[in-house]
């Protein structure tokens, strides 16, 4: 058995033993704890940088949804007004024993969504419509819907629309029906994608032809196939419609030479024959019998403009005319094709999309438009007086601080020596800014009778539109 002494012996190497290793464990209990203090520390941080980054996104959402309420807000009052302002216009010159404004207004609502056009370019075509002597309202929307359509095949405004299809009416004495619409956008579209021209430059051009070449019997088909045909040749529209003019008004009121000229070659051109077998069988007797006898030709049309046109027609472009009047019988619905295409393109769709978050604010400024007209001018007078009122008040309370502070900064000056130079130009600064308060505040007040007018002039015309 082991002595006492080597008992005692071993428990003291156990004690150092189990000392060393406490202390040991106690070190590295130590250690760990404070790591992961240390982590937490960092944690902390990491948390509270995530929770400024948080909070600083939280506050750029507000202030991204507060400026896209504010911009709905915005452009939706701008939209109403435009809007509230071309439909008062066409009320000033509307029959509504003929069609009532409230259905006229809710017709050009409904040609935004079915012809991609915008409501205000829709509402002064219809002004347009009836300006240009449409005057009854049923068959004005006939005209509206119609340019509307054209508007979008051939790339115009309505405007410009309108007036091609009201001034092609006007000069052909046509009346207006749905079909005689609808073929007659058809017919111009095909113009503008037969020929080398634009919407806007048929309607700029065919207006000052059209008179003269429906007096001489020429069709409509005739004389756009002519115009498309001669801009292929390289010439301008405008320019086209002009040589166009001045051969049919010289063969309406041809020379004394030219009568003789026509009658040696047999040549007969007279209104009643246009119209009864159409003016490409004269052309073609042109072509014919004179031939390339320039002579001849400019015997029977002096006018160089005029010369020119008939020329081409009866040389290069007389093939093209033709063929343009056979693929003009296949034109039918080519409108409502080429805005069936555009109201399915990807941009109508985008606009769509957009347009439900306008239409939302449209509404809803709309509906508050309809309070501030329920309100009286003499409660709004009264609202601008006592306006007036409660800033006097302020200004009133804020009145001592005008001197008070220079005063201060002058005494605080005198104890610390230092602050003089400190004290003068903050004196400065602060006169400063009273001043600019006061130059403010005087013209505000020199403006605010102008501006409550002129609100107020706004606000009696929003309530007559909207009564």
């Amino acid at each position: 058995m082991a002595s006492a002494a080597e008992t005692l012996a071993f428990e003291v190497r156990l004690k150092d033993f189990m000392t060393k290793e406490l202390k040991r464990l106690s070190m590295s209990t130590k250690t760990e704890t404070a790591k992961v203090g240390h982590s937490f520390t960092r944690l902390n941080k990491t948390m509270a940088r995530v929770g400024k980054t948080v909070k600083a996104i939280g506050l750029m959402m507000k202030v991204a949804f507060a400026a896209a309420v504010f911009m709905g807000i915005r452009n939706a009052v701008r939209t109403l007004r435009e809007f509230s302002r071309g439909m008062a216009e066409v009320r000033t010159i509307l029959d509504e024993t003929t069609l009532s404004f409230e259905y006229a207004r809710a017709k050009v609502i409904e040609l935004t969504y079915t012809t991609t056009a915008a409501g205000k370019e829709i509402a002064k075509g219809l002004y347009q419509t009836l300006s240009a002597g449409i005057t009854d309202g049923a068959e004005a929307m006939i005209m509206l819907e119609g340019a509307s359509k054209l508007s979008i095949g051939a790339l115009t405004t309505v405007n410009e629309s309108v007036d091609l299809l009201t001034n092609t009416f006007n000069a052909y004495g046509m009346a207006v029906t749905e079909e005689a619409v609808q073929a007659t956008t058809d017919l111009m579209f095909a113009t503008v994608k037969l020929g080398k021209t634009t919407g806007p430059e048929l309607s700029h051009s065919l207006g000052m032809v059209m008179p003269v070449a429906a007096n001489l019997g020429v069709s409509l088909e005739e004389l756009n196939a002519m115009l498309a045909a001669l801009t292929l040749g390289g010439m301008k529209t405008s320019m086209a419609a002009t040589q166009l003019r001045q051969a049919f008004a010289q063969l309406l009121h041809p020379s004394d030479d030219a009568k003789k000229l026509m009658k040696e070659y047999g040549i007969e051109v007279s209104a009643a024959r246009v119209r009864a077998e159409g003016f490409l069988p004269v052309l073609k007797d042109v072509k014919e019998k004179f031939g390339d006898n320039a002579i001849a030709l400019r015997t029977l049309f002096p006018n160089i403009r005029a010369l020119v046109g008939v020329m081409a027609l009866a040389g290069n472009q007389y093939d093209d005319v033709g063929r343009i009047m056979g693929e003009f019988a296949d034109k039918l619905g080519a409108v409502d094709q080429a805005v069936e295409i555009m109201r399915n393109s990807l941009d109508h769709k985008m606009k769509l999309i957009s347009s439900a978050w306008g239409n939302f604010w449209i509404g809803l400024v709309k509906e508050m438009k309809g309070a501030i007209t329920e309100l009286s001018t003499n409660e709004l007078e009264r609202f601008s007086k006592e306006s007036k009122k409660v800033g006097e008040e302020w200004g009133a309370i804020l009145a001592p601080f005008t001197t008070a502070i220079p005063v201060f900064l002058s005494l605080l000056s005198l104890v610390i020596p230092f602050m003089k130079e400190i004290a003068a130009k903050a004196t400065v600064i602060w006169l400063g800014v009273v001043d600019t308060i006061f130059s403010a505040a005087a013209r505000a007040a020199e403006l605010s009778p102008i501006m409550t007018e002129k609100l107020l002039g706004k606000l009696q015309a929003a309530a007559s539109v909207s009564a």
